[in-house]
C-alpha cells in the first residue's frame, strides 16, 4: 500500500505579503494594528496572510521592528464562541501549555480578533523527532484541561444520528457525481462506494463501545498543520476545535493523521511500528484507554473519517455544493489507510 503526500504533507507555514498602502480595504486593519499595538511590535514593517490548503484560515503575520506576533481574525460563524476562547487562551497561559499565548482579544464591530504570539517553526514532518515531541505534548495539553469547566465547550457528536440516510441519498446522485466532482473523484466514489457502505455499517454497530467512554475535553482535529515544531517543542495551534469528546474519536483521528504523515516522511517500509506504538502511549499517558485500546483506537479514527466524509456527502445533497469538496479523494482514502494500520497492530475486527 503506498501513503502518498497530501494536502498537510506541505511543509511550511507560508506567508504571502500583504500590499498595505494600494489596498483600502486593509485601511481599517492598519488603524487597528497602529492604534492596539504599536506599542508591542515597534514600527510596522510588514503583514503577511497566512497561505496553504486550510479552508478557513484568517490568520496575518506582523512584522514589527521589534518583535512579530500573529493576529487571528474572527468571522461572524464564530462571534457566539468569543468569550469562551478568549478563556481558552486564558487558561493557556495560565497552565504553561504548550500552545499560542493570548496578547489581547478585541471584540470590535469591524474586525473581531485575538492577538497571539508568534511561534516560530514548521508544521509536523512525520520525523520520528516530531513524532516524540508531539506525542508528549498531546498529552501534557489534554492533561492540562482535565479540571475546566467542559459545559463551556460544545460537544462532539461521534456520529451522525442519521448517518445511514446520508449516504442513501447521497449514493442515489450516484449519476451525478462525474459532473459535480470531475472525472477523478467520480472514479474514486465508484471503486470505493462498497468499503464506504461497510464502514458506514460497521461504525454504526460499534459505536455503543465508544459511546460508553466517558467524555473529556480534547483537540479534535490533530493534524499536521495544527502541529508547530520550534525550539525543541511542538505547539498546538487552532484552538478553535477544543470540544468535549470522546478519546477513541479525539485521539484516534490525530494518532493516524500524524502516522499517516509519519509514513509519508519515514517510507512504509521503514517506519518501526513498535516506536508508533510508544508514541500512542505517550499520547494517551493521562487516559485510561483499557485492554481493547488498540481496537478502540482505529474504530475511533474509521468513524471519525467517516462522520467527515458524510459531511461532505450531506454538504452535496439539494444542489449544494460543499466548501470540503476538495479534501473528498483524501478522506476515501483514509478508509483503507486506517485498516492497513490497524492489521500492524493486530487489529482486525473494524
Amino acid at each position: 500500500m503506498n501513503f502518498n503526500p497530501d494536502r498537510f504533507s506541505d511543509s511550511g507555514p507560508h506567508w504571502t505579503k500583504i500590499d498595505t498602502i494600494k489596498k483600502k480595504d486593509n485601511l481599517d486593519l492598519l488603524n487597528l494594528i497602529a492604534s492596539n499595538y504599536s506599542h508591542y511590535y515597534g514600527k510596522l514593517e510588514n503583514i503577511y496572510r497566512v497561505t496553504g490548503p486550510e479552508v478557513n484560515s484568517s490568520n496575518l503575520l506582523i512584522e514589527g521592528s521589534v518583535r512579530k506576533f500573529v493576529i487571528k481574525l474572527i468571522n461572524q460563524n464564530e462571534l457566539s464562541n468569543f468569550k469562551t476562547q478568549t478563556d481558552l487562551y486564558g487558561h493557556i497561559k495560565n497552565m504553561n501549555l504548550p500552545a499560542p499565548y493570548l496578547i489581547s482579544s478585541e471584540f470590535t464591530p469591524s474586525l473581531p480578533h485575538f492577538a497571539l504570539d508568534y511561534i516560530k517553526g514548521e508544521y509536523f514532518s512525520g520525523s520520528k523527532k516530531d513524532l516524540e515531541l508531539t506525542a508528549k505534548s498531546v498529552n501534557f495539553f489534554h492533561d492540562g484541561f482535565k479540571n475546566y469547566d467542559k459545559s463551556k465547550l460544545l460537544k462532539w457528536d461521534v456520529l451522525q444520528q442519521n448517518s445511514s440516510n446520508i449516504l442513501n441519498n447521497f449514493y442515489a446522485l450516484k449519476d451525478e457525481w462525474g459532473y459535480k466532482f470531475g472525472s477523478e473523484i467520480e472514479l474514486k466514489l465508484q471503486k470505493n462506494i462498497d468499503l464506504i457502505f461497510d464502514t458506514e455499517a460497521s461504525c454504526s454497530n460499534n459505536i455503543d463501545q465508544i459511546l460508553k467512554i466517558e467524555e473529556s475535553i480534547f483537540h479534535i482535529d490533530l493534524h499536521p498543520h495544527n502541529i508547530i515544531i520550534g525550539n525543541g517543542i511542538a505547539n498546538i495551534i487552532d484552538i478553535d476545535s477544543l470540544r468535549v469528546a470522546r478519546w477513541p474519536t479525539a485521539l484516534g483521528f490525530g494518532f493516524f493523521k500524524l502516522v499517516r504523515q509519519a509514513l509519508v516522511n519515514q517510507g512504509i517500509d521503514n517506519l518501526d511500528y513498535s516506536d508508533i506504538a510508544v508514541v500512542f502511549k505517550e499520547m494517551s499517558a493521562n487516559i485510561n484507554t483499557g485492554e481493547n485500546k488498540w481496537e478502540l483506537l482505529f474504530s475511533g479514527a474509521l468513524t471519525e473519517i467517516l462522520k467527515r466524509l458524510l459531511t461532505i456527502f450531506e454538504g452535496n445533497l439539494g444542489g449544494q455544493i460543499s466548501p470540503w469538496n476538495k479534501t473528498l479523494l483524501y478522506q476515501i482514502d483514509a478508509l483503507s489507510e486506517i485498516h492497513f494500520l490497524a492489521s500492524k497492530f493486530n487489529t482486525n475486527r473494524l
